[in-house]
């Protein structure tokens, strides 16, 4: 076992070896396993099959109310006047529809109302969880929700000019077949004409086999404003081929939707929910619903429906589609209790759910617009606007390469109930809305979500690699320990930041989407860009470390340590002497050297004693290494990886505000590098092509997300946040060029800063006495005055001395001002520092053109003539 040296006499401290760190690494993985499968809720593993079991009969139960029920037993308010216990509403809105008119339909209505006639006339409800009477919901307004549904149907499709309502029978206007894909709009919201609350229900009624999270406390996805932002993300099973559906006229499939409502004037949240439910192609019409252990939604779907004939498809289609997954169910049954059809997106509220309000959505896909089509080489006699569509669909779903005429949006409109919160969300758009507060649902369809998603992935690759180029490009110039020195590590280890969060972000999406290749394409760039950026840094890290020891080291010699007088002690074994001992300083302890495994001895010692062998703590301990600087940096990273992925539960503005700080926290890269220059007196480390270039790179992205209506993102412009921060981008580059051209001080009080040589002295006569002339002039040689209507030799020009520069060999001329308190002196303004940029002067008086003495300190920070040390620029 390593121990280590005292030279105290103090016993050695054992340390653990690496096999008794092994020993106790499987009792902390027992440890973890157990509060991971066995967690402080009284849910056990051993229960997971017993509650998935109740489940999975309560829903095999619920699939039998499905089969067994038909259109009409569920109305759970009769109209005045009706007939029957179906109610003259349901049957008016079929029958004023145009349903006399399909064949069947009156001898179909006729049995119904003779096997209805067998029973009472009233309220009819289902034995489904949320359906049954006693659940207390606020059905009063289904029929009103039907109204609407087909009002914003008729709205999309319009009868012809002869009054025939084609929708209906499925041979309207032809629209999209597959409806996949990702739209936005605005809504508006509309009370129900009851009121309810959470207190208006008894959960251990509704669902006694429940533990309800916070049952009396305010429900989730309550929506309070009165108009907010919606996004959609539908998933479509069906394809433009029609598979997965009914070949009937009334074809239906099952489709999907996660719905995510921003109630920014209201309640302040975002609700993020998923609705299942189905679509029938032809009519393009989608009913969806919520569903959980206090409403059996999917099941009582058909009776939703706007009338008979959707039941009748949507009854088999869901017969067909949850006896399949009910049977997939049955075969996890050990591990695995979750809802197939729930709500909540992330799946979070298995065993003690918490209520929220129930959605139904019913939602009208619009038919493609012609003029995006480029319908002008379209023959109606000889084309079909379905054949169109199809081929267009056909071509997106698998690309051979056919001409296309244009993919218009994809736009829908929908009303959605709720009818346990009580209250209507529409989407704003005509007629009922102008078309400047939204077009209802528009977007794209998924095929062309994912091409431009993918484009955007790509050419965030090439801005990468051609940040790659210009990093490499700066590697080569900056090569030095001059030129690295005056890098600031904080404006790489910034770029750095940025380059490991995106990487995350890719990391992520290559795992939830299906641009999987060309988010890894971009995950690799990162990547690289990471590690090419991290090199540089490192060396950089090391020439300041090295530098900054240095520099401790300088302060240490200009200011020894006090030394304490200390009396020798006397041995133990003696009498006690008491003769006066001299006073001694005191010696410093031995460092303690620690044996290492290799027993390599000699190779501690010489790297404990490298420090010159003192004990104490020597500037080589004391200065920061890079592993802990740049895990100080990975650190921060990850906290603000987590806080944004935490703000998207935030209130919109608050969202926003955070967005827009971390921005421009990001965008401040400069600003490091700034204060760099004028603290160090270093006019340039960075290469103009690089400052600008990355400039534009980084703000590419930005510029993307704040200023594209339709973004992959869908995140609402900010153009005149963008201004703001393009404007400071701006800025920066400006300061950058100003210390470049006036020098790294010029405007900074000489108080902010730190003493530095100023390597660009303005030269006057009176500095002779002072000694800041160079040594190449004499107070003769430098006594011209600037007035003098001749030089002072040939080739010179007045107010200015030749000299000769010792490394190109070539004439030096130098500007020479009056002295200070002239007639004709002039204060140091623009024009004297700019005529100061083409000379420099070394602390030992001598004088070199401004590019070769740069030049020759890239490489070495020595006078080229007496070989003195020379600050870095």
């Amino acid at each position: 076992m390593p121990v280590e040296a005292s030279p105290d006499g103090i016993p050695p401290t054992p340390r653990p070896s690496p096999r008794e760190y092994s020993r106790t690494l499987p009792l902390v993985l027992i440890i973890l396993g157990w509060l991971f499968f066995f967690p402080d809720n009284p849910v056990t593993l051993l229960s997971v099959s017993e509650v998935a079991a109740n489940r999975l009969d309560a829903q095999h139960s619920a699939l039998s109310v499905l089969n067994s029920t038909k259109w009409g037993d569920f109305t759970p308010v009769v109209p005045d006047g009706a007939g029957d216990s179906t109610g003259d509403h349901d049957g008016s809105s079929v029958g004023d529809d145009g349903t006399n008119k399909e064949g069947g339909k009156e001898e179909e209505k006729e049995g119904d109302g003779e096997q209805e006639g067998e029973e009472p006339a009233g309220p009819r409800f289902l034995n489904l969880t949320g359906f049954r009477e006693g659940d207390g919901l606020a059905w009063d307004d289904l029929g009103s929700f039907r109204e609407r549904c087909l009002a914003t149907s008729r709205a999309a499709i319009p009868p012809t000019a002869e009054g025939d309502d084609r929708w209906l029978l499925g041979e309207g206007e032809p629209v999209w077949q597959n409806v996949s894909g990702h739209l936005h709009g605005t809504w508006a919201r509309h009370d129900a004409s009851v009121s309810r609350q959470a207190i208006s229900y008894n959960l251990t009624a509704v669902a006694p086999d429940i533990d309800w999270t916070g049952a009396r406390s305010p429900w989730a996805r309550n929506v309070t404003g009165r108009e907010g932002r919606m996004k959609v993300r539908l998933h479509d099973r069906a394809g433009p081929d029609g598979d997965g559906g009914d070949p009937g006229k009334f074809d239906a499939n099952m489709a999907r939707a996660e719905v995510t409502i921003e109630d920014a004037d209201g309640s302040g949240s975002t609700w993020d929910m998923r609705l299942h439910g189905l679509h029938w192609r032809r009519h393009g019409a989608l009913l969806l619903t919520t569903t959980s252990e206090k409403f059996d939604g999917i099941f009582a779907l058909p009776h939703l429906s706007p009338g008979p004939e959707f039941f009748e498809s949507g009854q088999k289609v869901l017969n067909d589609t949850i006896t399949t997954k009910l049977k997939e169910r049955a075969r996890y049954l050990s591990f695995d209790a979750r809802i197939p059809w729930t709500s909540d997106i992330q799946d979070v509220d298995i065993y003690s759910p918490s209520p929220h309000c129930e959605y139904i959505m019913y939602a009208q896909v619009y038919p493609p617009d012609r003029e995006e089509l480029d319908m002008r080489s379209f023959d109606p006699e000889t084309d079909s606007m379905a054949g169109v569509i199809s081929d267009i669909e056909q071509e997106l779903k698998s690309p051979f390469g056919n001409p296309i005429r244009g993919v218009p949006e994809l736009q829908l409109s929908a009303v959605i109930y709720s009818p346990d919160c009580a209250f209507f969300l529409e989407t704003k758009g005509p007629p009922d809305y102008p078309s400047v507060d939204g077009r209802h649902l528009v977007g794209m369809k998924a095929e062309i979500f994912r091409s431009r998603l993918n484009t955007c992935l790509l050419t965030y690759a090439l801005i990468f690699a051609a940040q790659i180029y210009l990093l490499k490009q700066q590697i080569r110039e900056t090569s030095t320990p001059s030129t690295m020195g005056r890098v600031s590590f904080y404006t790489g280890a910034m770029m750095l930041m940025a380059d490991a969060l995106v990487m995350g972000l890719m990391a992520a999406l290559v795992l939830s989407s299906e641009s999987s290749l060309q988010a890894l394409t971009l995950m690799f760039c990162a990547f690289t860009s990471l590690l090419v950026g991290g090199t540089f840094l490192y060396q950089v890290f090391d020439v300041q470390q090295q530098e900054w020891i240095r520099r401790r080291e300088r302060e240490a010699a200009r200011n020894p340590p006090q030394t304490q007088p200390q009396t020798r002690p006397q041995p133990s074994s003696g009498p006690p002497s008491s003769a006066p001992t001299s006073s001694t300083p005191s010696r410093p302890a031995s460092p303690p050297i620690i044996i290492p495994s290799d027993q390599d001895i000699d190779a501690e010692i010489e790297e404990v004693t490298r420090g010159g062998g003192s004990a104490g703590p020597s500037s080589a301990e004391a200065a920061p290494t890079f592993s802990s600087a740049i895990s100080r940096v990975a650190l921060l990273n990850s906290c603000l990886f987590f806080l944004l992925v935490a703000s998207t539960a935030w209130y919109p503005p608050a969202r926003s505000a955070l967005v827009n700080v971390v921005v421009a926290f990001y965008l401040s890269l400069w600003a490091p590098q700034i204060y760099r220059n004028a603290q160090r007196n270093c006019r340039r480390a960075f290469s103009r092509r690089f400052v600008v270039g990355q400039s534009l790179l980084r703000l590419a992205p930005v510029a993307y997300f704040y200023c594209v209506e339709d973004n992959v993102a869908f995140v609402r412009p900010d153009r005149t946040a963008f201004l703001a921060l393009a404007a400071w981008v701006w800025i920066q580059l400006w300061i950058l060029t100003s210390q470049d051209v006036l020098g790294p001080r010029f405007g900074v009080p000489k108080g902010w800063v730190p003493p530095a040589w100023d390597y660009h002295p303005i030269l006057r006569l009176d500095a002779l006495e002072s000694g800041a002339l160079p040594l190449a002039l004499t107070p003769e040689e430098a006594d011209v005055a600037p007035s003098s209507a001749a030089g002072t030799a040939a080739g010179t020009t007045p107010g200015s001395k030749t000299v000769d520069c010792a490394i190109c060999r070539e004439n030096l001329e130098l500007p020479i001002l009056p002295a200070r308190g002239a007639h004709d002196a002039k204060g140091d303004g623009v024009a004297a520092v700019l005529g100061s940029r083409g000379y420099m002067v070394t602390p030992c008086r001598h004088v070199f053109h401004t590019t070769c003495l740069e030049g020759w300190m890239v490489f070495r920070l020595q006078c080229p003539i007496c070989r003195e040390d020379l600050p870095p620029l």
